[in-house]
């Protein structure tokens, strides 16, 4: 079954269906384990390896104090059993050498239950997005895959993001409410790609680009190795709902690193006006990813797989709507839409 949609009582439960379903469309369930008061998770699918961690008020990231209700994710290119969690074999590290992975994560509101969650996959099997309601109306998700669409020929393919950088998703539970408000927490994450609000790391890729080879880009603008700095950057054309601003020197969806609507003004930018006033159809884009060459400038090298950026929620589509182009069905959500198989 390449979608799935229902309930969950718990962080954990979610966590467990998750695996459930992964595996009924292909994926090897190398370990599913209670890792109290949370419960870890890997899976393998050929040479993908992803490793899903259900936090119950814990932060399973070294490096950091934060603790929260979340899931996380990260991928590498084994599995070893005997290893903790976060120290996978092939795992990104961080850009300051250290060997515990850096990743991605959703926050949840708490340890009960959740009232919608969404499971998209292609036919294949090899990616993945899953999207949660954590609360009415605000959607969170986290997914990965096997290659982003390339633009060219290049080394590597390989990605996955979250709704925040991972050792940050819990920075709210420790330290109260942010001034700006933030995307993922008092409203639906940006579209997969964007920057998360504090401009931390939220998507990885596997890309060669120069000298930077067998290493992992992440997509930010922050060099602070405990937001997930693996030494190089990525960039997405995708302008955040949040308080990040994007890189000037790629070609974006806004004339301006600003946020937009909610929390900024830039109703006139390209991406915010793609739903149609007379008859409510909505344009779909790419989530364009670009990375950072030696020389400090940008590259394209493609674009996410079966994820959009959409402004359709709210001028006339409703969350978690479907809408059909063809015999496309996609889902939308606000800021995104995923497409349903």
């Amino acid at each position: 079954m390449a979608y799935q949609t229902g309930t969950a009582s718990s962080p954990i439960d979610l966590l467990q269906k998750m695996v459930t379903w992964l595996v009924s469309i292909g994926w090897t369930q190398d370990m599913s384990a209670s890792d109290a008061p949370g419960w870890r998770a890997h899976l393998h699918k050929g040479a993908i390896y992803v490793h899903l961690y259900a936090a119950m008020y814990q932060q399973p990231w070294a490096g950091s104090g934060n603790t929260g209700h979340a899931i996380f994710l990260y991928l590498s290119s084994a599995f070893d059993g005997g290893q903790p969690w976060n120290a996978q074999p092939g795992n990104p590290p961080l850009g300051n050498g250290t060997t515990h992975a850096v990743g991605v994560g959703m926050p949840l509101e708490t340890a009960g239950a959740i009232q919608n969650y969404y499971f998209f996959s292609d036919a294949a099997g090899d990616n993945i997005v899953l999207v949660v309601e954590r609360t009415p109306g605000l959607y969170v998700y986290l997914g990965w895959g096997a290659s982003l669409l390339k633009v060219g020929t290049w080394t590597g393919g390989q990605y996955f993001f979250g709704s925040m950088d991972g050792a940050m998703t819990c920075y709210l539970e420790g330290y109260g409410y942010p001034v700006i408000p933030s995307a993922g927490i008092q409203t639906t994450s940006s579209c997969p790609g964007a920057l998360d609000y504090l401009g931390a790391d939220c998507f990885f890729v596997r890309c060669d680009v120069d000298s930077f080879t067998g290493k992992w880009l992440g997509l930010s603008n922050n060099t602070n190795v405990d937001w997930g700095y693996t030494g190089k950057f990525c960039m997405c054309s995708v302008a955040p709902s949040g308080n990040a601003t994007l890189e000037y020197s790629i070609a974006a969806y806004t004339s301006s690193g600003g946020p937009a609507p909610p929390f900024g003004t830039n109703t006139w930018d390209f991406q915010n006006v793609q739903t149609s006033s007379a008859d409510a159809r909505a344009n779909l884009l790419p989530p364009l990813i670009w990375a950072q060459r030696d020389i400090g400038e940008y590259s394209l090298i493609g674009s996410i797989p079966n994820v959009f950026a959409s402004n359709g929620v709210g001028s006339g589509f409703s969350n978690a709507s479907e809408y059909v182009i063809g015999t496309t069905t996609y889902k939308m959500f606000p800021y995104f839409a995923v497409i349903k198989q």
